[in-house]
């Protein structure tokens, strides 16, 4: 029957097996479309010049041929037209089924390779998470606090994660976004902040079967308006700059990490102490530079580390799942040491102005480090935890809590939230 088997539409050119193209041309019916069959002689797949190969391919082609001879000796109306269409479709049935091959074969890849990115990012990020908890020993806090009504710890769902960088070559956004790319990641909204002198953009992570129930995370990455320091400032980080490690340049290993070793490097490594991507710091230009851009000592003495891991709010049972609750939970000392949150903006819960975006994040653990220029290690800021609620868009509104997937929620954002956020690194902020 015809309608198991759609007309192409006119000007739709098919390869036959012997390199010959059927060529639907306008025909005065209309719809139907097949009027007329031209065989494009060219070489043959067997790579004989001139012509196409006898047998089998050639009778192929020929039920088109004797049909449309037919046509041109026949009144052209679609009753007598429809049966001769009928009798040539079993050679356009197997044009097409070659064609629905392909796309399924060229689907079946694209499918290969995003199965691929999501294993290699979760291996990537699984790494990172547990090099970051050795180095911030508040997550071990939060995990013991947030449990279920039977006091058994819960699964936490990562948010996002956040890296920050120096905005100068071979450093920057840019070297972060060739890990990410590779790992199919994809970038989204940029964000500016005019006094911290930061520039940022977001990342969406690869979807396949394996992350509707699973996400990975989103990933924020910000990086230092180098060019609008201070003469002194931009002196000190080109310093450091210019004895990067020839890896991260281009040519090297971690200019461009393909494998998850190398990416897992290219952050810090598994050590409890992050490899820096420069030498050793002196305490001098660590306080110099802090003076004047908190998030540039920052990223002076932690390098490409994990700067925050986010706990997913909403993904908590009801008992946990605002930041009030959270905030509530892991400041209770009763529970033990209470955890210290970041009060920027005159409040612990950080709002966009579509009240759909709610964060909170405590202040960065102190870790020790040992500058150049002393012989005993001191504490400074090193990363910290964060919590973001993302509520229903208005259109899921009505949705219960279990039916919500993750494109129904707020994705994205909001500079005047992460603006707080960032003072997570400075002690000003929890006062």
């Amino acid at each position: 029957m015809i309608s198991s088997c759609p007309a192409p539409r006119d000007g739709t050119r098919m390869r036959l097996r012997d390199n010959a193209d059927i060529v639907f041309a306008p025909s005065p019916l209309g719809g139907l479309g097949l009027a007329r069959l031209r065989r494009l002689a060219c070489a043959p797949r067997s790579g004989r010049a001139g012509g196409c190969s006898p047998g089998a391919d050639s009778a192929v082609a020929r039920p088109f041929a004797d049909s449309m001879a037919a046509v041109r000796h026949r009144t052209t109306s679609a009753a007598c037209f429809i049966p001769l269409w009928a009798s040539a479709l079993p050679c356009v049935r197997t044009v097409f089924r070659r064609q629905r091959t392909c796309t399924m074969c060229t689907a079946q890849d694209s499918d290969a390779a995003t199965s691929r990115n999501v294993a290699n990012a979760r291996a990537v990020f699984d790494r990172l998470l547990r090099q970051y908890e050795r180095r911030t020993p508040q997550m071990a806090q939060v995990r013991s606090r947030l449990v279920d009504e039977s006091g058994r710890a819960l699964p936490l769902e990562n948010d996002h994660v956040a890296f920050r960088t120096l905005g100068t070559a071979p450093l920057g956004i840019s070297s972060i976004e060739r890990v990410l790319e590779s790992l199919g990641y994809t970038r989204r909204d940029g964000l500016s902040f005019e006094q911290k002198k930061l520039d940022a953009f977001w990342y969406s992570a690869p979807e396949s079967a394996d992350t509707l129930y699973d996400p990975l995370p989103r990933v924020f990455v910000s990086e230092l308006r180098f060019h609008e320091l201070t003469n002194d400032a931009q002196r000190i980080i080109h310093e450091y700059v210019a004895q990067v490690d020839d890896r991260y340049k281009p040519g090297g290993a971690l200019f461009a990490p393909q494998s998850v070793d190398e990416m897992v490097e290219f952050f810090g490594g598994d050590e409890q102490t992050p490899v820096l991507p420069w030498p050793a710091v002196t305490r001098a230009h660590y306080d110099r530079l802090s003076s004047e851009s908190e998030y540039a000592g920052w990223v002076l003495t932690q390098g490409n580390q994990l700067n925050h891991f986010t706990v997913s709010v909403h993904s908590l049972p009801d008992h946990l799942d605002t930041c009030e609750k959270i905030s509530d939970a892991l400041s209770d000392v009763s529970q033990g040491a209470a955890l210290v949150f970041n009060r920027s903006g005159g409040g612990i819960v950080k709002v966009s102005p579509d009240g759909l975006l709610r964060q909170c994040a405590t202040m960065a653990a102190e870790v020790p480090f040992r500058f150049a220029d002393e012989a005993d290690e001191c504490l400074i800021p090193g990363a910290y935890v964060e919590f973001a609620e993302r509520l229903a868009l208005p259109a899921y509104k009505d949705l219960r809590k279990c039916d919500l997937k993750r494109h129904m929620r707020r994705d994205g954002f909001e500079s005047a939230n992460a603006d707080r956020i960032f003072e997570s690194t400075s002690s000003a902020a929890s006062q």
